[in-house]
């Protein structure tokens, strides 16, 4: 398996990763809600905005396996959202807005590689702290995040954001 950028080229890579967050809405907020949340053109946008230098400081990387069948996505930017060419903020850390990974390949460490990556993406910004919001009943994401250290730091009636510091030396 190895991560690897996505193609802002490749519309069939845009289509997949929007329907798979969508897949992560219905995973986190039920059938109902994930669908009636965003429509299939919003989460596609979305999607080119990461992928957008121009638009935002992100990344949407994708795990593929050895046979080129993509496994696993996450996304991560930079939140708030900097000038370009500007010197961090003090108050701007790396934000996981999404992880999903097909349900085959769950439980074979597609996940952590992809918070790996996306932690090595939030330290080569200079940012020392990386976070994620999930719903507050998503245990399996939780459990993942606080067994590489997160904590809850913020809690609303839906959502918790977990968050932690990050060694930015090398």
């Amino acid at each position: 398996m190895r991560i690897r950028a996505a193609r802002a080229s490749s519309d069939r890579e845009i289509d997949l990763i929007a329907s798979r967050m969508r897949l992560t809405l219905i995973e986190v907020l039920g059938e109902e809600a994930g669908t009636a949340m965003y429509s299939m053109d919003w989460l596609r946008d979305r999607v080119r905005f990461h992928l957008d230098p121009q638009r935002s400081t992100a990344a949407v990387l994708l795990a593929e396996s050895d046979a080129s069948e993509i496994l696993g996505q996450s996304i991560v930017r930079i939140e708030p959202a900097r000038q370009q060419g500007a010197e961090p903020r003090a108050d701007e850390y790396g934000l996981m807005s999404t992880i999903y990974v097909v349900p085959e390949a769950r439980r074979m460490g597609v996940a952590e590689r992809l918070v790996e990556q996306v932690e090595a993406w939030i330290r080569e910004r200079g940012l020392d702290r990386a976070a994620t919001n999930t719903g507050k009943h998503n245990q399996k994401l939780i459990c993942l995040f606080e067994k590489r250290g997160y904590e809850v730091t913020l809690r609303t009636e839906d959502m918790v954001q977990l968050s932690r510091k990050i060694s930015t030396g090398g």
